[in-house]
């Protein structure tokens, strides 16, 4: 089966199954899956054997289940974490290490994407899920190319509805597939699939980009990178653009990602409205963004209302869709794919929140998994917070710290930061905070 065909084929509401069978079987141990599940102490022999030819041993669909649903949680946190250390070698001066973790930490999100899907890479003997049991999948590419080729038939599949993305997303506590309802033109499923994908494509989804992100893994990975790039490093850039990206994920009730969602959400109804309302209805974008919301019974939202009026830009997404490694001088622009990890861990939280929201999971029955990854990260001391938006608090107080720093006019000096503002800095790089209000309930 390839890679088109697998994803073709499988069923995400498996990964549901397999959430539920945690929920009923093992988190009341403290655990997402049984020592008896082969797949959790070495997932990558267990597979190896399951396809091998002659050898007594098949895997069991529920372990499976079970396995690829607590992956979409996993290799999500993880994802955030890589990016935190990517964050944390920018603003120590090292791009390419930052590049090097920046590129797991996209890999990671999209793992967890796949996951929610019902597919799990695992280097060339790769497998789906769907409701006649467990799709086997050899394919030539190891877990890298694979990836990003199964990402690729995920958007390219018109055997499956894109639309299912939309729930990932929220703006005035509605998901983005319930806004869709509420805008003026008559939008089937089928056409709402259709501008989701293109949405998806025109933030995030470039996928030339992704596999060009491996090659760059590879470069400063492998090469001595600094024959290429030793440029000083200007700090006041990368401290305003890590500024700005922790602006786009500041948490307001159920909008896990408020600002960021907010932009996303005014693309999408630019999408919709560029290509469903024809320029004689004498209706505006704005005017029809207003009635959307007129539609839902809400206000205008006075920050949707700047993001259009602004042209929906920001340099997040501007950085998203460049490389990594300017090919004419070989210039390191680890910010670029920091910006492309960022927006797919988006997704990736979107799909963790929603898989335990859909098992009905609560942030109680998984504390085993999240009260040791706050302190064992230096997120919290003791017990797991009741509420994950305090995360926030402290982050917001270092934030404001940096911007005061870049309003002046003297240099940013990395050694005078690190000796006056240690703390401040070590609460600025733990970007992973964020998955906890993005992911959790």
């Amino acid at each position: 089966m390839n890679y088109q065909d697998l994803i073709d084929n499988t069923d995400a509401n498996m990964v549901v199954d397999g959430m539920n069978i945690i929920k009923t079987n093992y988190l009341a141990n403290g655990e997402f899956l049984p020592n008896t599940n082969p797949l959790k102490i070495d997932s990558f022999n267990s597979i190896k054997n399951h396809f091998a030819p002659g050898y007594a041993f098949t895997l069991n669909i529920d372990d499976l289940k079970a396995y690829m649903a607590t992956s979409v949680i996993t290799h999500c946190f993880d994802g955030w974490l890589y990016l935190s250390h990517a964050i944390d070698g920018l603003l120590k001066g090292d791009k390419g290490i930052a590049i090097h973790l920046a590129y797991y930490s996209e890999l990671r999100g999209t793992l967890s994407f796949l996951a929610r899907q019902g597919i799990s890479v695992n280097n060339r003997k790769n497998l789906g899920l769907n409701n006649t049991g467990i799709l086997n999948s050899s394919t030539t590419g190891g877990t890298h190319v694979a990836t990003w080729k199964y990402l690729e038939s995920w958007i390219n599949s018109t055997s499956i509805s894109h639309t299912s993305l939309l729930e990932y997303f929220s703006v005035r506590n509605k998901n983005f597939d319930d806004w869709v309802g509420f805008m003026p033109s008559a939008i089937t499923p089928n056409i709402a699939s259709q501008h989701a994908l293109s949405w998806m494509k025109d933030w995030s989804f470039d996928i030339q980009n992704y596999e060009d992100d491996h090659i760059f893994r590879d470069t400063v990975t492998y090469q001595p990178q600094r024959l290429r790039d030793n440029n000083a490093i200007d700090f006041r850039i990368k401290f305003s653009a890590i500024s700005n990206i922790w602006k786009f994920l500041e948490p307001s009730g159920s909008d896990k990602f408020a600002l960021l969602d907010k932009y996303l959400f005014s693309m999408l109804i630019k999408e919709i409205y560029d290509n469903n309302v024809p320029v004689s209805s004498g209706t505006s974008f704005e005017d029809y963004t207003k009635n959307t919301f007129v539609n839902a019974g809400l206000s205008m939202d006075m920050s949707i209302n700047s993001i259009i009026a602004s042209g929906i830009n920001n340099n997040l997404f501007n950085m998203a869709k460049d490389p990594a490694i300017q090919s004419a001088n070989g210039e390191l622009k680890p910010l670029n794919i920091i910006s492309r990890a960022l927006l797919m861990l988006r997704i990736a939280s979107g799909c963790a929140h929603d898989l335990l929201n859909a098992a009905g999971i609560t942030n109680a029955n998984i504390d085993f998994y999240l009260n040791n990854l706050g302190n064992n990260n230096g997120h919290w001391k003791g017990a797991t917070p009741n509420n994950f938006e305090i995360l926030w608090e402290d982050v917001s107080e270092s934030v404001e710290m940096i911007d005061e720093l870049l309003n002046e006019p003297d240099d940013l000096i990395l050694h005078d930061l690190y000796s006056t503002f240690s703390k401040e800095l070590h609460q600025f790089k733990q970007i992973s905070r964020a998955c906890f209000w993005g992911s959790c309930a």
